[in-house]
């Protein structure tokens, strides 16, 4: 049976990218042992499905489409930095989802009911909106990041106009992850 690792998300503007791609640049050197995700692959994450059954796609995509009925396009604004579980024992590095953060967690909130009646399992902590710029493996390798995201401060990354779910396909390469749009879903103008 032939598998592909899919998630749900929403491509952010290449504006918003190039801001971020200019703060992973000064974060870098902090913590050189992280994976930092390429600027074209920052996107928001809405639901992370794992390995599918080619064959489920089509129940996939139907399931987006129900979630995003609706569902109104909305602006996200992306600011400030910071990191999951925190910054002494960092796992996660990320830009943060202010105005606009409301309309994603209640899109993600519509996605986790639609696949949870396919039987996918539920999130079991309650979905953050969030932009993950970087993997960390050992949270030991963060040490210097606190510095580094203090002298940062509170940046403001800039707007996106959110108007489709993206149902990806995420194929895992010795580079790095490439994400291809597999079905894109658009929400109520």
């Amino acid at each position: 049976m032939s598998m592909v690792r899919t998630f749900l998300g929403m491509e952010i503007a290449r504006e918003v990218r190039e801001a971020l791609a200019e703060v992973i640049c000064r974060l870098r050197p902090s913590v050189p042992a992280a994976k930092w995700v390429k600027p074209d692959n920052l996107h928001l994450t809405l639901k992370f499905l794992g390995n599918v059954p080619a064959s489920d796609l089509e129940q996939i995509f139907a399931a987006a489409r129900q979630a995003a009925a609706d569902c109104q396009a909305f602006e996200l604004e992306s600011s400030g930095l910071g990191c999951f579980p925190n910054d002494r024992y960092p796992r996660v590095v990320w830009a943060g989802c202010a105005a606009g953060s409301d309309c994603a967690v209640t899109l993600a909130q519509r996605l986790e009911n639609e696949f949870a009646a396919l039987g996918y399992e539920r999130e079991k902590r309650p979905y953050s909106p969030h932009l993950t710029l970087a993997r960390i493996r050992d949270p030991r390798d963060g040490r210097g990041l606190a510095a580094a995201l203090a002298a940062e401060g509170a940046p403001h990354f800039g707007v996106t106009f959110m108007e489709e779910i993206v149902v990806f396909m995420s194929e895992l390469r010795r580079s790095g992850p490439v994400y291809s749009p597999m079905c894109r879903i658009p929400l109520a103008p």
